[in-house]
């Protein structure tokens, strides 16, 4: 059976708090490439993923202006396929509330 699992974000999130996200998503610093951002699958659920495991997708333009905040990013969207299940993903709790 196969599965496609979102994050849902943290209450204590200062963007976008209890709304649903791709999972194990996270920003680049200036110096990284998105090799980097792999690590980002590691930090949120505990799991270890090499970047040639991941089957990239999509990169999307994204411009959003609220108030006093401006977001804009390119976020780069991949596909990891595993046999992990859903007991095997451990949570970073400041940042992921749950996987749906």
């Amino acid at each position: 059976m196969d599965f496609l699992y979102l994050q849902h974000r943290c209450a204590i999130k200062k963007d976008y708090p209890n709304l649903l996200d791709i999972t194990a998503a996270g920003h680049l610093l200036a110096y990284e490439t998105v090799y980097d951002g792999v690590r980002e699958i590691k930090e949120e659920i505990d799991i270890d993923a090499a970047f040639d495991e991941l089957v990239p997708l999509v990169i999307i333009q994204y411009y959003q202006t609220k108030e006093d905040f401006i977001d804009k990013e390119l976020p780069n969207v991949f596909l990891y396929e595993t046999a992990h299940s859903f007991d095997d993903f451990t949570l970073q709790p400041e940042e992921v509330s749950r996987l749906c």
